[in-house]
């Protein structure tokens, strides 16, 4: 295959780029278009293979540009054995370019152990440039890597949404059709997958396609699910699986959180406004609370604080909406927080957990701003420079 000044990515064993001008142009000729360290051994130390560029034209060829860009990879690195700068390819004469692929001694072998990458490289034939993938696997039979291939949620929250991002990749040596997403073992509804484009799809090598993980466990306990990404024909070109532990309590913040909810913006009872449609979020220490009954949806204040509104020294208290401190010890850094959320739970799980805060714990609080709640009976909540919010998932900083 010849080609100017298109971006080239290999199609063919032979890649061949002419450049324009002159009565014997330089004229490359790339021996792969993708480089395979299969059947990767994560103890067994680093592997190099070679890519060769042959100039076969009549004048030398300047090389631009040679770097590995790393896409994916949960077993390793690939490195580049040459450094700049580089001598230019002169006619008749073959550049070799060293890549090795260093994989993580802590990788599980077999089809978790996946690399993905790219060598690109720019030539001053007629602006060439090109991208040869670089492709590292364990020991599979599965002709696709995917990213992750475990998606686990040990610490998940009943009827929340967790979201994750699945890519595979080609790593065989010639194009995959990719025919269907299939969900097996879940109950319905539970995990889901949706794909960003189309299927059927064709995956040259090296090629990757990208899907969504979606699980929302129904009811507590331990939940699980298999996704086939298929072929023609059923035939099984990955595997993801999905498990998790569901629960109501409370989850702590290093855990995987789940995706913010849609807020209800409007009931029989009221429509709410919202100061942004993006969420925010205060963490901090719980220093006072309080409940009522006479403003629903609102159900509580909850004084969150940092610095030296923390400190037990400062003196804070809540009344009628609003909050206050007191004492030298409150006279911190002016970026500590001092924030009187008014608190709407987004769901009845979220009002368990509002309702189960405690003074000293430390928190993250998330939630949408409310500027305004609008009754039917024609009267209103406005927020007055506190944070009214629609609370969409609390987590502990540390174990309660």
């Amino acid at each position: 295959m010849r080609a100017g000044s298109n971006l080239v990515v290999g199609v063919s064993l032979a890649v061949v780029a002419a450049g324009c001008g002159g009565d014997a142009p330089g004229e490359l000729v790339f021996s792969h278009e993708a480089l395979t360290f299969a059947d990767v051994d994560p103890s067994a130390g680093p592997r190099t293979q070679e890519l060769e560029i042959e100039n076969v034209g009549g004048a030398q060829v300047l090389v631009y540009e040679a770097r590995v860009v790393t896409e994916e990879s949960v077993c390793g690195t690939f490195a580049l054995g040459v450094q700049p700068p580089w001598r230019p390819i002169q006619a008749g004469a073959t550049w070799r370019v060293p890549v090795t692929f260093e994989p993580d001694p802590a990788c599980e072998p077999g089809c978790g152990c996946a690399a993905s990458a790219r060598l690109m490289m720019s030539f001053d034939v007629g602006g060439l440039q090109v991208q040869i993938p670089l492709i590292a696997r364990g020991t599979c039979d599965l002709p696709l890597a995917c990213s992750p291939t475990n998606v686990e949620l040990p610490d998940a929250v009943v009827e929340s949404t967790y979201v994750t991002n699945v890519t595979c990749y080609n790593v065989t040596d010639a194009a995959v059709t990719v025919a269907a997403l299939e969900v097996e073992g879940s109950e319905p509804g539970v995990v889901t997958t949706s794909d960003a484009g189309t299927l059927p799809r064709e995956l040259a090598v090296g090629s990757r396609f990208r899907f969504t993980v979606s699980a929302t466990p129904s009811g507590e306990g331990d939940f699980d699910a298999m996704i086939s990404v298929a072929g023609a024909g059923g035939v099984a070109l990955a595997e993801v699986f999905v498990a998790g532990t569901a629960h109501r309590l409370r989850p702590l913040c290093s855990s995987e959180l789940p995706v913010d909810p849609e807020p209800v913006l409007e009931t029989e009872d009221y429509t709410i406004v919202l100061e942004s449609p993006t969420p925010s979020s205060y963490t901090g220490v719980v220093r006072s609370f309080w409940f009522y009954t006479d403003q629903p949806p609102l159900i509580a204040d909850v004084l969150v604080t940092s610095g030296a509104f923390a400190d037990p020294a400062c003196i804070v208290g809540q009344s009628g909406h609003m909050a206050h401190w007191e004492g030298e010890a409150c006279l911190g850094d002016p970026d500590d927080l001092f924030v009187n959320v008014h608190a709407l739970p987004h769901s009845e799980i979220v009002d368990g957990w509002v309702r189960s805060l405690e003074e000293w714990d430390t928190v993250t609080v998330r939630g949408y701003e409310v500027d305004r709640i609008n009754y039917t009976d024609g009267s209103w909540w406005t927020d007055a420079g506190c944070h009214t919010l629609i609370i969409t998932l609390i987590c502990d900083t540390e174990a309660p």
